[in-house]
Formats: structure tokens, sequence, C-alpha cells
């Protein structure tokens, strides 16, 4: 559906006012969308000292690359505690650089749903003979430039919750390593306990294989004491590979290679911790998930953008076209006068889609 106005028609000024008005909001708008200094991370960051008393670090050049690993590398000169594994993990697991570099992915997405409308330039020429037709248009989307501020609030909504899947990241991050340390550390106690019992048994076997060849015991007992001593081999044998498995899965998630693995664990549990009184869990636990936190950022983004679907549903797109062309015309006389004509009109049209298919 198009619309063309005269520039001498008061509706043609009036509108080329309100366009001129419409492209320097749209400028300042863009110019307001910028990225932040640290990419988003500061968020994270917050939480996580908040929540966790630790550091994040996003990898970004080699200098913060070797600040992190001489921080990793004294955390491990020490037995390690579940307090420092967990820091080295946040400075050194590779999931989690990924998780935080996929920051500036959705804040350049943000950045771009910010900014309004490009228009569009174009020109042409005509020429014949004794004629010459030259025309410039510029084409801009109001319908986009309308709905900018709505797409603009929906995409601001977005980078909060990858902000927050982020913090997510930390969290489960930090959870995991400290789960995972006290199943090592419980992993080498059961492996100790199995080799000292170990012991006790082979000598107890020794023991019994002396009485028997005196005659000081039956042929029974020295076998059960046999079968014993070889259930429990099979005992430690399991407790090794379980050890060995528990440790691997630790260093996976601290994210260490090389030299790093020789870090050492203490061979027993810390006592347990003084249970928390906090009154109120149920409703501090809802309050501070981050999961819930989550999940309510995306039911309002879905009410903003349900909203801006409802409101746009009848229109896809509304484009305002101004055109000014020139045209200059050569007539012969029949006296062989040369007579010069030229014209220059401006035209403002209006273009609707309306989606029927």
């Amino acid at each position: 559906m198009t619309r063309a106005f005269q520039s001498s028609h008061p509706i043609l000024q009036s509108s080329i006012r309100r366009f001129s008005l419409l492209a320097g909001v749209a400028v300042l708008l863009g110019g307001c969308a910028s990225f932040s200094a640290d990419g988003g991370v500061g968020t994270v960051q917050a939480i996580a000292y908040t929540e966790l008393n630790k550091d994040v670090v996003k990898i970004t050049d080699d200098g913060v690359a070797g600040s992190a690993k001489a921080r990793v590398d004294q955390l491990l000169k020490k037995s390690l505690t579940a307090d420092s594994a967990v820091q080295i993990a946040l400075l050194n697991n590779r999931g989690l650089q990924a998780a935080l570099n996929e920051l500036g992915i959705a804040e350049a997405q943000m950045v771009i749903a910010s900014l309004p409308p490009n228009p569009r330039f174009a020109i042409s020429s005509r020429t014949g003979t004794l004629s010459l037709e030259i025309e410039r248009q510029i084409v801009g989307s109001i319908f986009a430039l309308a709905t900018l501020p709505a797409r603009a609030d929906a995409a601001r909504d977005r980078f909060q919750s990858a902000q927050l899947r982020a913090a997510e990241a930390v969290l489960k991050l930090a959870a995991d390593t400290r789960r995972q340390y006290f199943r090592a550390v419980a992993a080498n106690a059961q492996a100790a306990f199995y080799l000292e019992a170990k012991a006790s048994t082979d000598a107890a076997t020794q023991l019994f294989k002396r009485l028997g060849e005196s005659g000081g015991i039956n042929k029974l007992d020295q076998a059960r004491e046999f079968a014993f001593d070889a259930e429990l081999g099979a005992q430690l044998a399991q407790a090794r590979l379980q050890q060995r498995q528990e440790r691997e899965r630790l260093v996976r998630l601290l994210g260490i290679w090389g030299d790093d693995l020789k870090f050492r664990l203490p061979g027993s549990l810390p006592p347990l911790p003084r249970l928390p009184s906090i009154k109120a869990v149920e409703a501090e636990a809802l309050r501070k998930r981050i999961d819930i936190q989550i999940a309510r950022g995306d039911l309002n983004l879905l009410a903003k953008t349900l909203g801006l679907t409802q409101a746009t549903r009848f229109v896809n797109d509304i484009d305002l076209l101004g055109r000014r062309t020139y045209d200059r015309k050569l007539t012969v006389l029949p006296d062989g006068d040369v007579e010069r004509e030229a014209t220059r009109t401006r035209t403002v049209e209006l273009e609707i889609e309306i989606p029927i298919y």
C-alpha cells in the first residue's frame, strides 16, 4: 500500500519534519547502546564473591592467564582443602571459561537489538537524447523504529538471563568441586583403611599357616582365614580403583594437567561442620536460588514478547520513503532555438506490509 504527496502540500513538510525527528531520536538511542567494560562478567563476579567468597576471572589475554596460573600454582603447593579446590576450579576450569565468554556473544546480541534500523539510500539516473532524470531516495522502517524500545528492553532481559546462567554455572561448578573433593578424600581414607587391614590379615594368615603346619589349628579354620585374606585383597583392589577414579574426576573439575597432577590431598576427612541455624530456610532458598531467578526472568521476558507480538500482529512492516526527482528536458523549436525545461519534485511514500498469507 503506497501513498504519495507532492512537496507543496503541508502534510509533506510535516511528515519530513517528523521523520527527521524520529531519525534523530534513533541516532541518540543507538548512541546509548554500547559494550560494557567487563563484558558482563561483573555481575557474575559479584554473585560468586557474595555467595562463595571466591574470585572468578575471565581469561581475556596472556597477562590474565599468567596471573591466574600463578595463583593456581601457589594453591597447589599446599595440601588441598575444599576451599582451595573450589578456587582452583573457578580460575582454571575450561568449561567455566567457555560459559563466561558466551556472555560476550549475549552482550553483542543485546547491542545489535538495541540499535535503530539502518536507513537505505538509492540514487538512479536515466538519460535520453534530450532528457535527463535523476532520482534520489531514502527509506526508513518506521515499524522497526517504533518497536525499538520494546525490542531493546527484551534484549536487555535476555542479557541479564545470560548473566544469571553464567552465575549458575559458577555456583554449580563450586558445588560439584566441593562434593568431589570430599569424595576423593574419602576414597583415600578408605584405601588407607583397607591397606592397613590387609597388612594385619597378611600377618594373621602367616600365623595361621604356621599353626596349621604344627597342628595347632584345623584345616577349616585355616581355610577361613585364607578366604578372608583373599576377600580383603579384592576389597583393597576395588578401593584403590575407586581412589583413582575419584581423583580423576576431581582433576577434570580442577582443569589441571601435567606436573600439576602431583597435588596432595589429606589422608582423612575433616570434622563435620556445625549445622547452620537459618530461620525461614525455605523462603531464603526461594529468594537466593539462581535457577528460580532465571525462571522468573524468562517468564517476564515471555510476557513482554507476547505483548509486542499482540501489538504488531496486524502489520509486519511500515516503511517511510522520501524521494527527490530532478527532470530536465531540451526541446528544439521550429525556429531552431532550444527550450530548456527543468522540474524538481519531492515525494513521500508510506508502505505498509500486511500479513495476509
